[in-house]
C-alpha cells in the first residue's frame, strides 16, 4: 500500500542549500533541508544566527499537484514563503483548481521560540510549563524577531533548565524541526483543504459559513496528517499564540473558531477518536450514529476544561467547530486516500 507523503521545505535554512529531490508522495517523515550545523550543545546565539540567516534567505516555492482525486479533479498548488514581517497564511485562486498559498516567513521563524520553550517544558514540567502562557504572550507582543527573547532571557532563573534541554544537539534539533514541520504541515494543508472542499471563487459574506469552512479545513488537514503518519498532537502548535491571546485579552476571533477549541482537537485524543470511527464520521449530519460520535467528542473536550472561561457564544462556537471539523474529515475521506497521486517539487529542482 502506497502512503501519501509530502516533503515540506521548512524554509529554516539558507538559500544556498540544495532543495530536496522531487517526490511523488506525501512525506510522513517531514524531512526538512538539513543545513543547521549540529555542535554538541546548542546556544541561543547559534539559534539567533540561524534565524537571522533564514529571514534574509531568498524566497522559495514548492509546486504541489494532487490527483486525480476521487471526484476526478486535480489540484495544482504553488506554496511560497515570503515577507519576514508577516505571519499570515492565505490561499488565492488563480484558475480552475489552481491556487497559490502564501505563508509569511515570520510564522516559521517565530515558531522556533515557541517550540524551543515547549521542548524545555517537556524536560522540566514543574519548573517551566507554568511560565509558558506568559512567555507566549511576550512572543506575540514583540514587534520584531530581533525583539523576541528566548525563554531564559525572559526568565533568567530558567537558564540551567534551558541549557540542559539543548545539551543533546541531535535530539534537540530533531524535536525543533519536528515541531516546526507540524506547524507548517497544518498551515499548508488547512489551505489545501479550502481548495479541495470549498469554492474559492465564492467570496461569501456569511460569517457563519466562513467559520464552518475553517473547521472543515482543519478536519481535512488532520485527515491528511493521518494518511502521512504524522501525530496530530503536534498540529496544535499552529494555534498556540492565538489561544494565549484569546485567553489573556478576551479576544474572540470573528471568522475563525476559538483557537483553544482548535488546539484541543489536535492535542487531545479527540482527533484519534474521530479517525478511528471514520465510518461514523462519513455518515450524513442528523444520523444517530454520527451525532453520537460528535456529541462524544464534544463531551471529551468539555471534560478537558477547554470550555472553562468561555462565554456562551464561545461554548456554542466550540460545539459547531466539532461538527464542521468532523465534516472536513468525512469530506477528505471522500476525496483522497493512500492511492491518490501527489507530486511535489521545490523550486530549483523542476
Amino acid at each position: 500500500m502506497r502512503y501519501l507523503t509530502l516533503t515540506l521545505s521548512l524554509f529554516l535554512n539558507s538559500s544556498s542549500q540544495a532543495a530536496p529531490a522531487p517526490v511523488n508522495r506525501l512525506d510522513s517523515r517531514l524531512k526538512p533541508p538539513a543545513t543547521i550545523e549540529r555542535p554538541r550543545g546548542v546556544t541561543i546565539e547559534q539559534l539567533r544566527a540561524q534565524i537571522s540567516a533564514s529571514a534574509e534567505a531568498a524566497p522559495r516555492q514548492q509546486f504541489i499537484n494532487i490527483g486525480p482525486m476521487k471526484d476526478g479533479r486535480k489540484l495544482s498548488i504553488t506554496a511560497e514563503v515570503k515577507d519576514s514581517s508577516s505571519s499570515a497564511v492565505y490561499i488565492t485562486p488563480v484558475g480552475q483548481d489552481i491556487s497559490i498559498i502564501t505563508m509569511g516567513r515570520k510564522l516559521t521563524l517565530e515558531s522556533v521560540f515557541l517550540i524551543d520553550a515547549t521542548i524545555i517544558c517537556a524536560h522540566f514540567r514543574k519548573e517551566v510549563c507554568g511560565r509558558l502562557e506568559s512567555y507566549f504572550d511576550l512572543v506575540r507582543s514583540s514587534r520584531s524577531l530581533t525583539d523576541i527573547p528566548f525563554l531564559e532571557q525572559a526568565f533568567p532563573e530558567l537558564r540551567a533548565e534551558a541549557s540542559s534541554s539543548r545539551e543533546d544537539s541531535a535530539l534537540y534539533y530533531a524535536s525543533l524541526q519536528a515541531g516546526i514541520g507540524s506547524l507548517v504541515f497544518m498551515a499548508t494543508w488547512h489551505e489545501v483543504g479550502h481548495a479541495a472542499l470549498h469554492n474559492l471563487d465564492d467570496d461569501t459574506s456569511d460569517i457563519q459559513t466562513e467559520i464552518e469552512q475553517e473547521g472543515e479545513a482543519d478536519g481535512f488537514a488532520s485527515y491528511m496528517a493521518k494518511l502521512s503518519n504524522i501525530p496530530t498532537a503536534g498540529l496544535a502548535a499552529a494555534f498556540l499564540l492565538d489561544t494565549v491571546e484569546e485567553h489573556l485579552r478576551g479576544k474572540t476571533p470573528v471568522v475563525h473558531p476559538p483557537a483553544r477549541c482548535r488546539a484541543a482537537m489536535m492535542a487531545t485524543q479527540t482527533v484519534q477518536w474521530l479517525q478511528q470511527n471514520e465510518p461514523a464520521a462519513t455518515l450524513p449530519s442528523g444520523n444517530k450514529e454520527r451525532d453520537n460520535l460528535v456529541n462524544g467528542i464534544y463531551s471529551q473536550l468539555s471534560s478537558s476544561n477547554v470550555l472553562v472561561g468561555l462565554n456562551p457564544d464561545g461554548v456554542r462556537a466550540c460545539k459547531r467547530y466539532v461538527l464542521s471539523f468532523s465534516s472536513g474529515v468525512a469530506k477528505g475521506i471522500s476525496l483522497i486516500d493512500q492511492n491518490t497521486k501527489l507530486d511535489s517539487v521545490v523550486s530549483g529542482q523542476r
